[in-house]
This record gives structure tokens, C-alpha cells and sequence, in this order.
């Protein structure tokens, strides 16, 4: 039980959230909305009405909120995002008074914010507060764009809310051709006039509700291949939901919105008109992610041991190695008592605090099929050859290609790609830094063409704005796909033109803003470097006694 100073710190956190605190815990919706969790029997609905909701549900995208197998694995494990997961908690059972209406969660690319979306919806759920789930996936279907998401979150509210059944009925059997019609009608007529009559008419308690809704996976709302359109159809839907926050009169709304940190996102929750009933938490280091993910490895190798089918074939005290003592695989991590244990360390240290790494690592090692020390021994030595599209390196080069074949402008992303992997100046310290649009002038990008590349990338990486490196990215795995042509394809920047290009263009630079500022021009001491010396991977030169980083490739006679 909570005591009354930490509820009383969960109530500053609502009407304040500030993410060095903490937030909810875990299970999914039941089938999103499982309707045993809701007492229909005294709702009195005739044959007719009953033919309606059936029609309505003809209109409702069902994989939207419920996944049947899947969904139970995509949730936080046990134990794990307690501090995020008890923060929306207390948010969304706070009075609105005393909170904002809307709060987004933003991340990086599997950073965990499906998960969390999942787990605080059961959570919620399970209390009766959970109006309707909505989950975007891109490619699948209804779950590709927002035509059919008022039709669903009404079907939803149908369960949620039994007393509001008969009225959206009415709603429907009065003018039928409202199930075709645009969503931002089927929201005043499926979801705020019922309400309305519902708080006009009856003698309920608004407060005691179902009031959230939660939608997840937003920036992936939209089937239009042109990213202007995709981005107008899911800011057309935050004004949607933002509408809903206008009537908290007759229903205290309380909407999660789960995302990447795309610019156009971020755009729309800094306006003034949103910013007063809008909330951003960013899911990063502050909520100390490598600690869950040390926890939900360490118990996932004690589960494998305890009830994975080929178990009694597994080497003793594994995954321990030689020297190591079984107490570093069975308590949960604390500051004063850190398990040590090899290979969970190395797994930890490979995810870059994202969850998606050790989650499919453990799944891959899972698979009851296989034995688990052999799919362990498979991930760690790492098999080039490998052609398995459920490895844990598959699974996540299919989500880099993904964000990176949405950019608007391939070539220009490239370079900057391959600018931040095979700088010039990697290992030497800059008398004074080089400005940007310096830089961009190089590498013949405008600063417009720049910003609208960074803000594509902001899930993959963050913009350093520092001269030695435009990107830092959150992922280390991410640069070991960049320079492996058969796992990046186009995005290798290992292009041999394209790398020719930048790297010449970044080494005069060098030359112009470092040497000839300081009355030295070491490039007339190299010996021209003919093609045939060109070596694919970075090689070293000697400059006076220091080290500078470049890929050989790089050079030409001319930029010598």
C-alpha cells in the first residue's frame, strides 16, 4: 500500500510530472476489453440496438487493440519500468484539476514504449478506467491509418462505459451513413453526443468513468506513401483527440500518446494552444533503463533454466562462466549489489539502454525448439553468414531500414551518415571548432535540407552539432549496420563514390579551416596514394607524432 506521502508525491507528479521522478507496472487489457472486467446485465438493450453495435463493429479494426498471442509478449516484464509504469498510473487516476488532459511519451526506436503503452493499459483496465486502446503498425491493414479509429474507440466505450451502449446505437440506427462518414464527424457523433446525453440524463458520477485512452505507435499512423501525407493524417488526429480534451465536462478525459520524437510530433505538443493541457515525458536515461534491462535478462536465463523443455541439457550453471558464482544470476541488481555475471553484462552493454536488443535476444534463445546454450553460443560469436530472419540482428535491421527508407532525401541522409561514421578528425583535437554551415557548405547540403535530416533521424540518433561528428547514435549496433553492405544495402557507408565524395570534401575543409589557418600545409609531405592502396576500412596516418582517423578511400591526388 502507498503511504500518504508517496500518494501525496504522486499527486505533485500529476499536476507537475517532472521525469526525475517516478510513474505504473505491468499486464495487458484483457483482450484489451476483455468484457468480463465490465457488468453489462442490468443495461437493457433491444434486438435492434444489438443489430447496430454488429454494424458498428463490422466498421472496427479489432487487431487495433487486441493481439491475441502477441500482445501478452510485447508488455514490460514483471518488475520492470516500475517507476514509469506507477507515474502514468498516478496520472491518469488523478482528478484533472489536478493534472493536464493529454500526455505524450516519446522515445528512441525500442526504447520500450509499446510495452509501457501495454502494460498501463491492462493496469488500467483491470480498475475500469480505460475507455479505448488504439495501436498503430504501419503496413497492417486497419492498424495503418486512422479511418476506422473512431469506430473503434466508440465500439470500445460500448463495453467500457455499458450505459452508453443503447445511446451510441441510437446514434447509428438514426443515421446509418455515419459509419462512412470522416472521423472527425463519427467523433462528434459516435463518441461526444453519447456521452453528452449520457451526463444530461442519468445520474452518474463523470469521475467514476472509464476515462482513458490510449493510443500508441502514432507516428506509424498513415498508409500514404508521401511523408506529407502520413504526417498531416496523424497531426490530424492529435487535433482529434485534443478536441475531446474540450469536453471534460461531461467526461475528465485522460490521453496517452505513445511516439517517436518526430519534429512534426514535437511541433504540435510545444503550440501554445496545446501546451497548457498537453504533457511530454521523454522515455532516456532517467528512468535508468540498463537496470530493468539487467533484471529482465538475469530472470529471463533463470526462467530458461527452470522451464524450457530442452533444459536437462544444459551445461551446468549456465550461462555462468568459469569463476563465476551462482548468487550473480539470482537477486535483482541494487546499487550496493550488481550482478557480474558475463554475459548478461555484455548484453546490457550491446542494447545501449533499449529494450528491443535483449528482447528479442532472449526470445531468439528461447524458442522451445532449440537448445539454449547453442542459440546463446550462436548470438555471441556472431555468424556473418547468418540469413535468419528471426535473428536478433534481422529484427533490428529491419527497423533501421525502416526508418531510414522513410527520410524524405536519401542522398542527403547518406552524407550526413557518412560524415558522422568516417570523419577526418575522429582522433585529433580541434584547435577551434568549425562552423556548420561551413561543414554543410562542403558537403553541399543547405542548412534547411540539414535540419529536416536530423529531425527524420531523431529516433536512431541525436544531433551532436559538433565538428568532429553531426550524430550520436543511440544504438551502438546501428554503426556496425552502416558499414556492412549485406545487412544496410542502400544505406551502406561504405558506398565507394558516395564515401570518395564526402571524404574529400570533409579534408579540404580540414585543410582550409585547421592547417592553412595556422600557416602549415602538411598535405604536400604525403606521397600521392594511388588507387590501388585504397583500403575499404579506416587505416591510420601519422601527422607529426599524432593520430588521424580517415578511411584511406578517402583521398585522391587532387584533395592532396
Amino acid at each position: 500500500m502507498a503511504t500518504s506521502n508517496s500518494l501525496e508525491a504522486n499527486r505533485e507528479f500529476a499536476a507537475n510530472p517532472n521525469p526525475t521522478q517516478k510513474l505504473p507496472s505491468n499486464k495487458t487489457i484483457v483482450s484489451q476489453m476483455n468484457v468480463t472486467h465490465v457488468n453489462i446485465q442490468n443495461t437493457n438493450i433491444d434486438p435492434v440496438a444489438e443489430r447496430d453495435l454488429t454494424r458498428l463493429l463490422d466498421h472496427t479494426c479489432v487487431a487495433a487493440y487486441e493481439n491475441s498471442d502477441t500482445y501478452d509478449s510485447l508488455k514490460c516484464y514483471p518488475g520492470t519500468r516500475e517507476v514509469l509504469l506507477d507515474r502514468l498510473d498516478t496520472w491518469m487516476n488523478t482528478p484533472l484539476e489536478e493534472r493536464t488532459a493529454f500526455m505524450w511519451l516519446d522515445g528512441p526506436m525500442g526504447s520500450g514504449k509499446s510495452a509501457a503503452a501495454r502494460s498501463i493499459a491492462e493496469r488500467m483496465s483491470l480498475k475500469n478506467r480505460l475507455l479505448g486502446m488504439y495501436i498503430f503498425r504501419r503496413g497492417e491493414g486497419g492498424r495503418g491509418n486512422s479511418s476506422q479509429f473512431v469506430t473503434t474507440l466508440a465500439y470500445q466505450m460500448a463495453f467500457s462505459i455499458p450505459a452508453i451502449r443503447p445511446l451510441i446505437a441510437s446514434q447509428i440506427l438514426h443515421d446509418p451513413s455515419i459509419l462512412q462518414q470522416s472521423i472527425s464527424r463519427q467523433l462528434d457523433v459516435l463518441v461526444i453526443e453519447p456521452l453528452r446525453q449520457l451526463h444530461k440524463n442519468s445520474d452518474h458520477d463523470v469521475k467514476s468513468l472509464a476515462n482513458v485512452i490510449i493510443v500508441d505507435g502514432l507516428d506509424e499512423c498513415g498508409d500514404d506513401t508521401d511523408l506529407d501525407g502520413r504526417q498531416g493524417e496523424q497531426l490530424r488526429l492529435l487535433d482529434l483527440l485534443y478536441r475531446l480534451t474540450l469536453y471534460s465536462d461531461i467526461l475528465p478525459f485522460a490521453i496517452f500518446v505513445a511516439s517517436r520524437p518526430e519534429i512534426h510530433l514535437k511541433s504540435w505538443f510545444r503550440m501554445e494552444a496545446h501546451s497548457g493541457a498537453t504533457y511530454r515525458t521523454t522515455l532516456d536515461s532517467t528512468y535508468k533503463p540498463n537496470d530493468d534491462i539487467r533484471f529482465f535478462v538475469t530472470q529471463s536465463f533463470l526462467k530458461l533454466r527452470e522451464s524450457h523443455p530442452l533444459r536437462h541439457h544444459l551445461p551446468p550453471s549456465w550461462p555462468l562462466q568459469p569463476g563465476e558464482e551462482e548468487h550473480q544470476l539470482s537477486t535483482k541488481p541494487t546499487a550496493d549489489n550488481i550482478c557480474v555475471c558475463k554475459v548478461v553484462e555484455d548484453i546490457v552493454r550491446t542494447s545501449s539502454g533499449q529494450f528491443i536488443l535483449p528482447s528479442v535476444v532472449m526470445k531468439f534463445i528461447a524458442s522451445p525448439r532449440y537448445q539454449p546454450h547453442q542459440r546463446l553460443e550462436h548470438i555471441m560469436r556472431r555468424n556473418d553468414n547468418n540469413t535468419d530472419p528471426n535473428t536478433p540482428e534481422a529484427i533490428l535491421d529491419n527497423l533501421y531500414h525502416q526508418v531510414l527508407d522513410a527520410t524524405a532525401d536519401h542522398e542527403v541522409t547518406l552524407k550526413v551518415l557518412m560524415y558522422s561514421c568516417w570523419n577526418p578528425f575522429g582522433e585529433i583535437r580541434l584547435p577551434r571548432a568549425i562552423p556548420l554551415l561551413r561543414i554543410l557548405s562542403a558537403l553541399q547540403i543547405s542548412k534547411a535540407e540539414f535540419d529536416h535530416c536530423i529531425e527524420q533521424l531523431e529516433s536512431l540518433a541525436t544531433c551532436t552539432f559538433r565538428s568532429e561528428s553531426f550524430l550520436h547514435f543511440h544504438h551502438t549496433s546501428l554503426f556496425g549496420f552502416l558499414r556492412e553492405r549485406k545487412r544496410s544495402k542502400q544505406w551502406c557507408v561504405l558506398d565507394s563514390p558516395r564515401l570518395l565524395r564526402v571524404a574529400d570534401q570533409a579534408l579540404k575543409l580540414f585543410k582550409e579551416e585547421h592547417f592553412e589557418a595556422n600557416g602549415y600545409a602538411p598535405w604536400r609531405e604525403f606521397a600521392p596514394i594511388t588507387k590501388r592502396s585504397y583500403d575499404l576500412w579506416p587505416s591510420f596516418l601519422t601527422l607529426r607524432g599524432r593520430r588521424i582517423a580517415m578511411p584511406l578511400r578517402a583521398f585522391s591526388d587532387k584533395s592532396l
